[in-house]
Order: C-alpha cells, then structure tokens, then sequence
C-alpha cells in the first residue's frame, strides 16, 4: 500500500513485447471454423474459457493450447499444445534447449473471440493475457508439449481450467475449439464417432 511521505515501489520480472499493429490471421481460418459465440457454440463455454492463442514475442499469433488441471486439482497452471510449435529448428523432432527456453517468452491470450456471430473488427475483442511458460514434457509421435505458465489466472479474470477423466470408451461425436490460422475462437464439430 501506498503510505504518505513513503515512496512506493514496483519490481517488473520481465517485460515481453506483445503488440501489434497488424491482424496477421484475423479472418483468415476457413469456412468450416465457426465463431465460438455462434449457435454452434452454445454449451461449450467452460471449455473455450480455458483455450488459448499463442503469440510470440513479436507478436505472431502462433498456435493453440489449453489450460489444463491435474490429478490433484491444485491449479498448477499447466497448458497443453502441441509438439510441432515448439519444433521450430531443424533437424526437426528432437527439441533443442532453445526451442525449449523460447516458451518463456510467449503471450497466452484467453478469450480472444468476437462478441457476435460472424464476426466483428479486433477492436470489438476483450481477453486475458499471461506471459511466460517453462516447458516441462513433450513427445513427437502424439504430437503434445506440456508447459507451466508463469502465472496462475486470477480468480476474476474469467479463465477456468480444462478437466479431463480416464474413460476408455470412444466418444460418438468430438469437438474443436482453437485459434485456427491466428484468428479469433472458432469451434469446429465432427459427428462422426472416434476411433481408438
């Protein structure tokens, strides 16, 4: 707290450039990708508060993950995406200590998704964003990368944890959502059951 005729301190950790004066990727998913917002999208909202964009530090958008709970339920922040963003050098599908190290420069932006169906300009787009991850377990051949996000979501911030169980029976009909191509949520539905 401030306190009169005290000066009052701040200490920065890191600072992570993650502006941009381009749209690279807004409007650019395909048809079959609809706005999470949209009918398609109705009761599936828990889940699309725990999906994120990935930015780089630049600013490219860059892939997509989810915030994910654990067995023990203590919201460590873990977030899964996949192995082929962080398999960026060649010779491609070992990861080296610096495709590794480069998730703690990243930008997770929660939320990001128009506030009507089909679409709407950037400015129309509220979000959550937390910087920095460190990585913690991937494998190629299942195509996944597990990192811990520097910080945990507050409780307000409107991010929740994705869940997930053990169940050996296959789904009838499977569900998408992510940033295809950069752009804001879509949700994409396949009614074909899975195969195992």
């Amino acid at each position: 707290p401030n306190t009169p005729g005290k000066p009052s301190s701040l200490k920065i950790d890191k600072v992570i450039h993650g502006y941009s004066t381009e749209y690279i990727g807004y409007g650019d998913s395909a048809p079959c990708h609809t706005d999470i917002i949209c009918r398609v999208g109705v009761g599936w909202g828990d889940e699309a508060d725990a999906v994120a964009m990935v930015l780089l530090d630049d600013g490219t958008r860059f892939c997509s993950g989810v915030l994910l709970n654990n067995g023990c339920s203590d919201f460590t922040p873990s977030f899964l995406t996949a192995f082929h963003c962080l398999d960026t050098d060649s010779p491609f599908g070992a990861l080296s200590q610096s495709e590794q190290n480069e998730v703690d420069s990243w930008v997770f932006r929660f939320g990001y998704a128009t506030s009507a169906c089909g679409g709407g300009g950037p400015d129309d787009y509220s979000y959550h964003t937390i910087s920095g991850a460190t990585f913690r377990s991937a494998w190629r051949d299942s195509d996944f990368a597990l990192l811990e996000l520097d910080h945990r979501p507050s409780g307000t911030s409107g991010v929740r944890y994705a869940g997930w169980d053990r169940t050996t029976t296959a789904p009838t009909s499977s569900v998408g959502i992510h940033h295809p191509r950069g752009d804001v949520m879509k949700i994409s539905t396949e009614d074909d059951p899975a195969t195992v």
